[in-house]
């Protein structure tokens, strides 16, 4: 049985790329909207007059994308670098970034959004009120976000943290179901309404001790993904909205039983079954707040998964060895959970030799797709031009941090997902090593950005695994946070743009200066007018001929 064009497309998407920005905001894990006031702030501090009320202003157009607190932290850092305050401003803020770090690292998540929406505030030069304060602790959750129509939805406003605001008037409240627009910085916003949900009056006060609770009913409503918007009137005047994405899916929980019942008789491949049933697992970790859908098409996807689940029936298993750019998926035993695997294979691939291996590592917010589709795919076309196989695992999380700084976090939530992270990149690197026929002695690693900071980390701990590896634009290492001796063995490529307002570009500076100084085989590429993104374009091609010049030492050398 041929292999339909829609598990083509699902599996070996070739160029089909999506916006890349889009990609890395949109499947944040869940946190709140008032943190994209921060985006908001990145976007008019790059125009030549940034007006202080409009910042403020499209930062709440935007507020309900949601982000992990990682990423607010990095763009809070960034929004400052450009805006450069001065004077007492200055001295508020950098107090907030120490408060921020203080309560991040005991996992006070709440705390720490509180504090960044307040630093995102007088960023845009306005006042930190009660009235600020209120608002932007407010968050719209759902019981489910992946649904079937026929179902109810139970909804809740509430609040992450107290807030002393007293309201002149009475709150009410209507609610709704918009459609999703992504016009504004292409972020998900509402667009056109599409059902009245209802209206509410005579609200309790405290929605942190108690959410106010409502059932909407969504009958009626075509697939896809929408926006529950609830939104807040003091009196007669508009006060504030907040919104909740969900994803309609008809027929959702009896498609499950379905592809359930079939994988359960079917005798193929354990990793390929798991392909077919990524769709639900996915859909779980949705609606248990591990992970945000994004542009994630469930009804699609599972028609996809229907479409390779019939091939397996007929015997034949369009992933095993596949070539080009293909979706996999595979249990991670430590997690007891299935993650993604994105592999771009050449299509000259010949098992009768081996071949060399590169394993790329996102940036935060990233996901196993983001290496191999930005920049127009530069990372498979230079993998083809060189005879490369490629894999870019999830990390666990989008903020996975491949296991940096693990051993002295004290948040064991946060300290399990960056363990997790790590055990990821390994278990992914065995994964396609069972498959493909790889050269052990010509594996390499890079990453950018927190994946630039995750190849330092396990190109040191792991490094009898690599021949050679490559940070790009990694500014959270520093030579006393790595085992360097461990690096002596394994050359180098480190790059980085001078303009870079995310990651300091000296961090880069110092850990290239201390590896030379040890006479290590090291070397540096910084872009002048380089900024934390546009680094990439110009060093991968030096990469990939870094990388064509080493092959793994010895294990005695080592």
């Amino acid at each position: 049985m041929m292999v339909t064009s829609l598990v083509i497309q699902r599996y070996f998407p070739g160029g089909h790329a999506m916006n890349q920005i889009l990609r890395d905001f949109a499947k944040g894990a869940r946190a709140l909207g008032w943190l994209l006031v921060g985006l908001s702030v990145f976007v008019y501090a790059q125009q030549q007059e940034p007006r202080q009320a409009e910042v403020v202003q499209q930062g709440l157009l935007i507020s309900q994308n949601h982000l992990d607190i990682e990423t607010c932290t990095v763009r809070f850092r960034t929004v400052r670098n450009i805006a450069n305050p001065q004077g007492e401003l200055a001295r508020e803020l950098d107090q907030l970034a120490a408060d921020v770090a203080r309560a991040q690292g005991a996992g006070q998540t709440s705390e720490v959004r509180r504090l960044i929406a307040k630093g995102f505030t007088r960023l845009g030069g306005q006042q930190w009120t009660p009235r600020d304060e209120f608002k932007h602790g407010l968050i719209l959750r759902t019981d489910s976000r992946v649904l079937d129509p026929a179902q109810p939805v139970v909804a809740r406003l509430g609040q992450i943290y107290p807030a002393a605001y007293a309201p002149t008037k009475p709150f009410r409240l209507r609610v709704a179901l918009h459609a999703v627009d992504r016009s504004l910085q292409r972020l998900a916003q509402p667009g056109a309404e599409v059902k009245a949900l209802g209206s509410y009056e005579a609200l309790n006060r405290d929605w942190l001790d108690a959410p106010f609770g409502l059932v909407v009913n969504l009958s009626g409503v075509k697939e896809g993904g929408y926006l529950l918007v609830a939104e807040l009137l003091e009196g007669d005047q508009p006060f504030h909205k907040v919104w909740a994405g969900i994803n309609v899916v008809p027929g959702y929980l009896t498609q499950r039983a379905e592809i359930e019942r079939r994988l359960n008789a079917l005798k193929a491949r354990e990793n390929s079954k798991l392909s077919v049933h990524y769709p639900f697992d996915f859909a779980d970790k949705v609606n248990l707040g591990a992970m945000e859908p994004g542009n994630y098409n469930f009804s699609a996807e599972l028609e996809l998964s229907r479409q390779l689940l019939a091939s397996l029936e007929a015997g034949k298993d369009p992933l095993y060895q596949a070539t080009g750019s293909s979706k996999r998926h595979y249990l991670l035993k430590e997690a007891n959970e299935v993650l993604p695997v994105r592999l771009y294979v050449p299509k000259g691939y010949d098992a009768q030799r081996k071949w060399p291996l590169i394993v790329a590592l996102h940036g935060l917010g990233g996901t196993e797709d983001t290496m191999l589709r930005r920049d127009d795919g530069l990372l498979a076309k230079l993998a083809d031009e060189h005879g490369y196989i490629v894999v870019t695992p999830l990390g666990f999380r989008v903020n996975g941090a491949y296991g940096q700084n693990a051993e002295r976090m004290l948040d064991p939530a946060r300290k399990r997902i960056v363990m997790l992270s790590e055990a990821d990149v390994l278990a992914a690197l065995a994964m396609v090593r069972q498959e493909y026929q790889i050269d052990d002695d010509r594996t390499y690693l890079m990453g950018h950005s927190m994946g630039g900071n995750g190849t330092w980390y396990l190109g040191a701990k792991h490094a009898m695994q690599w021949a050679a590896i490559a940070p790009i634009a990694a500014g959270g290492m520093t030579p006393q946070q790595i085992d360097l001796e461990a690096l002596r063995q394994t050359p180098v490529f480190v790059s980085h743009g001078a303009k870079d307002m995310t990651a300091p570009v000296e961090r880069s500076r110092v850990m290239t200066a201390r590896l030379k100084e040890l006479g290590y085989t090291c070397e540096y590429f910084e872009l002048a007018d380089g900024t934390h993104e546009s680094i990439v374009v110009p060093a991968m091609p030096q990469i990939f001929a870094f990388f064509d010049k080493h092959k793994r030492r010895s294990a005695a050398a080592k």
